[in-house]
């Protein structure tokens, strides 16, 4: 929407701007009147959060590829400390509930986890259509004691509780109608608390995951 107005000033007022492409505007973009191919003819810079998504820009939107640009996401690294975990180890993702962020099959690793005989707690943080979908395949695996969804936590309690986890597991995925993570910015939080990334190559994830290095990247939809 700010794209929009700021498409409108310059038409009007001659006022230069830019804008930062987020997933969903890439991925499965909505279908408004003023589009991406009429907002990228205008603006004078256009960024992407990842390296994958600016080079899907490019490919879509030849005439533009010079103003793509890829700038990562910050974060306040001073806000968070390496983390310090207690027994039993703590699982933790975070995310909307929606069916990209492959929660589901986080569950169903868990319980593979449970019937192996590890002990471990897993928190998902977060809220989402999928709450209930995904409350019913806890139960249904007899995990209530070891999977908890927590509902949605406000920043600092979550980087609280990165400081507790051992590790951080995010399965994205690219969903049935085409939507998917560019490079989840819970990552990087992640690893401001020294915290090791279980995830999925997809969007530009494998940017900032190096597998076997920074964590482990694995084959989305596989617990």
């Amino acid at each position: 929407m700010a794209a929009r107005t700021a498409f409108w000033i310059k038409r009007f007022f001659g006022i230069e701007y830019s804008l930062t492409v987020h997933a969903n505007d890439i991925f499965v973009p909505n279908k408004f009147e003023i589009g991406l191919p009429q907002i990228f003819s205008t603006a004078s810079a256009i960024l992407a959060v990842s390296d994958f998504a600016a080079n899907q820009l490019r490919d879509r939107f030849p005439d533009t590829a010079s103003r793509v640009h890829r700038v990562y996401n910050g974060i306040d690294c001073d806000s968070f400390q390496p983390a310090e975990p207690s027994p039993p180890p703590l699982i933790l993702s975070i995310g909307r509930l929606i069916s990209k962020k492959g929660f589901d099959v986080l569950i169903d690793a868990c319980a593979l986890l449970q019937n192996s005989g590890h002990g471990f707690r897993c928190e998902i943080i977060g809220e989402g259509p999928l709450l209930m979908e995904l409350q019913a395949r806890i139960d249904r695996q007899d995990l209530g004691r070891q999977v908890l969804l927590t509902g949605p936590k406000p920043q600092a309690e979550i980087i609280a509780r990165l400081s507790r986890a051992t590790l951080l597991a995010l399965p994205c995925r690219v969903d049935v109608d085409g939507a998917m993570d560019n490079l989840p910015t819970v990552i990087m939080e992640a690893m401001a608390s020294a915290l090791p990334v279980i995830s999925t190559e997809v969007g530009g994830i494998a940017e900032m995951v190096r597998n076997g290095e920074t964590g482990l990247l694995v084959a989305q939809n596989d617990p």
